[in-house]
């Protein structure tokens, strides 16, 4: 969602616009990757916005509770943020770059989500999927390689568009996040 009406819909519904919450979705919405909480506190700093640990956490507590953020776990220990619209979706998700993009499967996780119902005797009230691969330019580049923490790759890079050589390691995949 575009930052313009992402800032027109909480001052429509009473929200405070501070400089703080104008930034963070600036950097958010400006990335083409996920974002970690030190990622964004880094990306504000880079802006000349010299914001605390807390002051990030409590922003991303708020987009999140909003439903304008959501939350994105690699099963890495770190928690990514991405901005999302409004629609109920899943996430690709690049394991090099952290570049995801959405994906509507609401049609065919209903039928799943009815199957659960009937033979496990479940009522399913929400869910989450995440597809974790590579994206076309990664697969280029070779895949997946070696390394600690991506050490070569700064998820700052998607805030400019640019790319520069990487590293990866392979992740522990899991289906939470959204």
């Amino acid at each position: 969602m575009e930052k313009a009406l992402l800032l027109v819909n909480l001052k429509d519904s009473g929200c405070r616009i501070t400089r703080t919450r104008r930034a963070v979705l600036g950097v958010l919405s400006a990335s083409r990757v996920l974002l970690s909480a030190d990622d964004l506190r880094r990306a504000l700093d880079a802006r000349s916005l010299k914001v605390n640990k807390t002051t990030v956490y409590r922003e991303l507590a708020f987009l999140k509770a909003r439903g304008i953020l959501h939350e994105i776990h690699f099963g890495d220990g770190t928690v990514r943020y991405r901005l999302c619209p409004d629609t109920h979706h899943h996430h690709v998700i690049c394991l090099n770059c952290k570049r995801a993009e959405d994906v509507a499967l609401d049609g065919e996780l209903k039928e799943v989500e009815a199957d659960i119902g009937r033979s496990k005797g479940f009522q399913v009230l929400h869910h989450t999927l995440e597809f974790y691969g590579l994206c076309p330019e990664c697969r280029a580049e070779g895949g997946i390689r070696g390394g600690e923490d991506h050490p070569g790759s700064s998820p700052l890079d998607g805030l400019t568009g640019g790319r520069r050589e990487r590293q990866s390691d392979t992740h522990k995949t899991n289906a939470r996040g959204d």
